[in-house]
C-alpha cells in the first residue's frame, strides 16, 4: 500500500497568494487555470470465468479528470475513477502522458489523491478556496473531459449546498449543486469560482436519460480537506456487504460478509491476496458478483450489516498501518474459511 505525507503540502495550497485579478474575464480565467486540469485514464481488471476451473482477465477503462494541487505532481480526483486502478495515465494540457499511482482514497466521499510517478516540470497548481465562503447564486465554471472532449469548459451557478448521501454507506458528505454541465468524463475535475480558485471536485449527476439534466454535484473543498485528514490509505477494493437471505445462500457463517467484486493488485487488498469475483449471478431479485473472496473479519473488525462498515474499515486500516501494525484478513473462499496474512 502506498501512502504519502501530503498534509503540509495540501494545507499550504490553501494559502498560496491569489495571482488572478478579481476583475479577470472568463476567457482569461480559463486560460490561467486550464493547464492545472488533467485527463485521467484508469485501467482496472475484471476477472471473468471461462469454465468451472479457469478464468481470464479483461481490461476495463474508466476515464475522468483531475486537478494539480502542488508542484510535486499531486492530483485531486474522484475515487470512483481510480478506486480499483491497475494502471493510471495522466495527460497534461501540453500532451504529455505520465504514469501515476493512487495515494489515498475515501470512496464514501468520492475523493482520491493520486501522484505522478516521476518528477517533471509542471504547470502552476490550482488554488483551493475556503468553500464555506461560497454563496448560493455565485457564478462558477467547470473544466474537464466530458465524453472525452478534453479541457472542455461549462458555466453555471451554485444552486444549493447540502449534505448528500455518501457514495458508500449511510453517512453524508457536503456537496454543491450546480447547473454547470457535467457528464461522464468530468468526474474528478475542478469546480472553479470566478477568482479561478477550486471550490469543489465533480462527483456525480442526477439524470433520467444518461446525460446532463441540470443537476450536477461537486464535493466541497472543505469536505475534501476533512476526508483527507482522516484517510491516507487505499484499500483498492470494490464490493458490497451481503447479509440476510443472500448471506445464507452464499453460506456465509456469520450475519454478514463483504463480497469482493474487484481489487487492484498493487493496493492493500491486492497485496494481502484478496481474489475478485468472476461471475455475475442473479440471486432472487438481486444481481451480484460471485466466485471471489468474501471478507469475514479484518484484524479485530468483524464484518456486520452496518452499511458504514467499509468507511469504518478504511479509517481502521489507516490507523493500524500508520501504527506499523499488520492486519490478518479472514475470508470465505470456495466454501472454506481461511486467513490471509500481510507479508
Amino acid at each position: 500500500m502506498k501512502t504519502l505525507s501530503f498534509f503540509l503540502t495540501f494545507i499550504c495550497t490553501f494559502i498560496i497568494p491569489l495571482t488572478i485579478s478579481a476583475n479577470a474575464s472568463l476567457p482569461d480565467l480559463f486560460e490561467k487555470v486550464n493547464p492545472a486540469v488533467v485527463d485521467i485514464q484508469s485501467i482496472s481488471v475484471q476477472k471473468v470465468a471461462v469454465s468451472e476451473t479457469e478464468s481470464t482477465s479483461i481490461a476495463v477503462g474508466n476515464d475522468g479528470s483531475g486537478v494539480l494541487i502542488d508542484d510535486q505532481g499531486t492530483i485531486l480526483t474522484a475515487s470512483h475513477v481510480v478506486q480499483t486502478a491497475e494502471k493510471l495515465t495522466v495527460k497534461l494540457l501540453d500532451g504529455r502522458e505520465l504514469p501515476a499511482s493512487v495515494v489515498s482514497s475515501a470512496n464514501w466521499g468520492d475523493i482520491a489523491l493520486i501522484k505522478l510517478d516521476q518528477v517533471v516540470d509542471l504547470p502552476e497548481p490550482a488554488i483551493l478556496a475556503n468553500s464555506d465562503k461560497v454563496r448560493i447564486g455565485e457564478k462558477v465554471f467547470v473544466v474537464g473531459s466530458p465524453f472525452g472532449f478534453s479541457h472542455s469548459l461549462s458555466v453555471g451557478y451554485i444552486s444549493s449546498r447540502f449534505q448528500a448521501s455518501a457514495m458508500v454507506g449511510t453517512g453524508t458528505m457536503e456537496v454543491f449543486q450546480t447547473d454547470a454541465a457535467m457528464n461522464p468524463g468530468n468526474s474528478g475535475g475542478p469546480l472553479f469560482n470566478m477568482n479561478g480558485e477550486v471550490i469543489g471536485i465533480a462527483s456525480h449527476i442526477r439524470t433520467t436519460a444518461g446525460g446532463f439534466n441540470g443537476l450536477a454535484f461537486a464535493v466541497t473543498t472543505n469536505q475534501i480537506r476533512t476526508l483527507l485528514e482522516k484517510t491516507s490509505s487505499w484499500s483498492g477494493i470494490e464490493g458490497k456487504i451481503v447479509s440476510g437471505q443472500l448471506a445464507q445462500l452464499l453460506n456465509i457463517p456469520q450475519e454478514a460478509g463483504y463480497l469482493v467484486k474487484r481489487v487492484a493488485s498493487n493496493s492493500w487488498g491486492g497485496q494481502i491476496g484478496l481474489q475478485p469475483s468472476t461471475v455475475q449471478a442473479t440471486i432472487g431479485e438481486e444481481t451480484v458478483s460471485i466466485g471471489g473472496d468474501i471478507i469475514l473479519k479484518i484484524g479485530t473488525m468483524v464484518v456486520t450489516q452496518d452499511p458504514d462498515f467499509f468507511q469504518k474499515f478504511t479509517d481502521y486500516l489507516f490507523n493500524e498501518t500508520q501504527a506499523g501494525k499488520s492486519l490478518n484478513v479472514e475470508i470465505l473462499r470456495e466454501g472454506s474459511v481461511i486467513t490471509l496474512s500481510a507479508q
